[in-house]
């Protein structure tokens, strides 16, 4: 663990994440330290990612820690907070100060001796001459003057001769004050060279810092590695399509899309998913592992939840979705929809009873485990679909019952996020909104009913109305329909996903399913077993991955 971190902190910290669902896929903590050493066990779900559960750990625990240092120091003599390359650069020019300080002194004394060798190599040289002048001198005094003004000597110099001892007069002492001499005459111009060449300078701060390294440098005991938020949890799981499913007891579980091969209009379709007794599939998107689901709860609130948090189990139904987000009592997930704002301006809400609200799409960015209301509800109403708007679409709002109403967005005004909405369509006794979607250009809308029934029409042959009128009809609803489930805005190159209450689930291309007009019934889509019913489609589009 982190230096200066307590173990039992830490461990604490660790429960409180899991708690508190900041920390996802831990089913029991174990503290198993010893005599020989600290070690901490983890147990986790079976379908958790260890690499992403370690991420979690360093994100929100003490296991990674962050020591800080205020780079703060006078400069010029004035406090200043500096970068590391600013604190090196300083350091590298206190350096060169330093030695060119040292460099401007020890040229000083190379000079101050060299001037003085020279004097005694050329007093050797006339010999006799300084000798004479120095018996027939009176005094010391007299004697330095003759030499200065009588021989040419400097002060320096003639100083230096009356100090100089006798057996310096020797031919071997000469060769010796001459090598000096030479070898100052070369320091000298080196000395030179470092004060007039920055290029230089920076050569001799070089080497004498390789000299420190030499005699002072060991082994480290800290390891340099590349910081761990460089690496994001998605870059550790590879990117997939993926199904998502959300049963009606409110489980969430995902499995890769390649899982389904497509079949023909009217098939039975593949085993996708094992309610328990009781329990039924709700609703289906498509998504994919990196990107965001939004998950929208019948008090009016969203969350955001990533594709590869939600558990791919081999068997069972998967986990509560309270698991992965904070819901309140009698709070439940009621829609579902795969994150792509591209382009969006606006979120469409619509509910069962017809309500409909348009809100800025900035209001569903950086939402947190607590979620966000975006939505008032009336007691008894909940959300039926939500889309994603650019400001200028028309909109067809589709009932269980099957009628249409298409409506041009803008006569919804953008409310807040705590508004109810207003009258988006008017529905008769017992009818209710299934489905909405986005009115393009050659584009089709996909209607398929419970006992799967279904076809496409044109969405040409719905003509815009205003909001709360009772629009017309979409489809002819019998009992050997069953009611719309929802509808779909498609093209002919796209394919679509049909889950049953019961798991099945089918995958097919779009243009297996008949194009016909507004008042047919359609053919089937998809047989379906007594018993069961089809509860939800989401839409492949073409090319993109996307899902709806």
């Amino acid at each position: 663990i982190p230096y200066m971190v307590n173990k039992t902190t830490l461990l604490e910290s660790i429960a409180k994440g899991v708690q508190a669902k900041v920390i996802d896929g831990i089913t029991d903590l174990r503290d198993e330290s010893d005599w020989r050493g600290v070690r901490v066990v983890l147990e986790l779900v079976r379908d958790a990612t260890p690499e992403v559960v370690l991420r979690q750990l360093f994100r929100r625990t003490p296991l990674q820690t962050t020591f800080g240092v205020i780079n703060l120091a006078l400069v010029d003599g004035r406090p200043v907070e500096m970068s590391l390359p600013a604190m090196l650069g300083l350091f590298l020019d206190y350096r060169r100060e330093v030695i060119r300080r040292r460099t401007v002194f020890r040229l000083r004394r190379a000079e101050e001796r060299a001037h003085i060798v020279e004097g005694l190599v050329r007093a050797i040289d006339i010999i006799d001459a300084v000798i004479a002048l120095i018996k027939s001198s009176k005094d010391p005094s007299a004697a330095r003057v003759g030499l200065i003004e009588k021989l040419g000597f400097s002060e320096a110099q003639a100083q230096a001769i009356l100090d100089m001892r006798l057996q310096r007069l020797t031919n071997l002492e000469k060769g010796k004050l001459e090598e000096e001499l030479a070898q100052l005459i070369a320091d000298i111009e080196k000395y030179k060279s470092i004060l007039g060449n920055p290029a230089t300078l920076d050569m001799v701060v070089r080497e004498e810092l390789r000299e420190v390294r030499r005699d002072f440098a060991d082994d480290r005991r800290t390891t340099i590695v590349d910081a761990m938020d460089e690496v994001s949890i998605e870059d550790l799981i590879p990117e997939e399509e993926i199904v998502v499913v959300l049963s009606r007891d409110g489980f969430l579980r995902r499995m890769p899309l390649e899982q389904y091969r497509l079949q023909g209009r009217g098939g039975k379709g593949v085993k996708g998913a094992t309610p328990k007794v009781g329990d039924e599939a709700a609703i289906i998107t498509v998504s994919s592992t990196h990107r965001d689901i939004f998950l929208f709860t019948n008090k009016g609130r969203v969350f955001a939840l990533k594709g590869h948090a939600i558990p791919e189990p081999r068997t069972g139904k998967g986990r509560l979705a309270s698991q992965f987000i904070s819901l309140e009592n009698g709070e439940s997930v009621v829609a579902m929809k795969d994150r792509h704002l591209r382009g969006a301006s606006f979120v469409f809400f619509i509910t069962a009873r017809g309500v409909a609200k348009r809100l800025p799409a900035g209001e569903l960015e950086n939402l947190t485990r607590a979620g966000r209301r975006v939505l008032s509800l009336d007691d008894g109403d909940e959300i039926a679909r939500v889309r994603f708007t650019s400001g200028e679409d028309e909109i067809l709002m589709v009932t269980a019952k099957g009628q249409a109403l298409r409506v041009f967005e803008d006569e919804f005004r953008p409310l807040g996020r705590q508004a109810r909405g207003v009258r988006g369509i008017r529905l008769k006794a017992g009818d209710s909104v299934v489905g909405c979607d986005i009115v393009k250009p050659g584009h089709q809308v996909l209607l398929v009913s419970e006992l799967g029934v279904g076809k496409r029409t044109a969405f040409d042959e719905f003509t815009a109305h205003h909001r709360a009128t009772a629009g017309v009809r979409a489809m002819r609803i019998s009992s050997k329909t069953g009611l719309l489930v929802g509808a779909w805005g498609l093209m002919d190159e796209d394919q679509i996903i049909v889950m049953t209450n019961r798991g099945r689930v089918i995958r097919m291309n779009v243009d297996e399913v008949s194009t016909l007009g507004r008042t047919a019934t359609g053919y089937r889509v998809v047989k379906v077993a007594e018993g069961d019913m089809v509860a939800d489609i989401s839409v492949i589009r073409s090319g993109e991955g996307e899902g709806e």
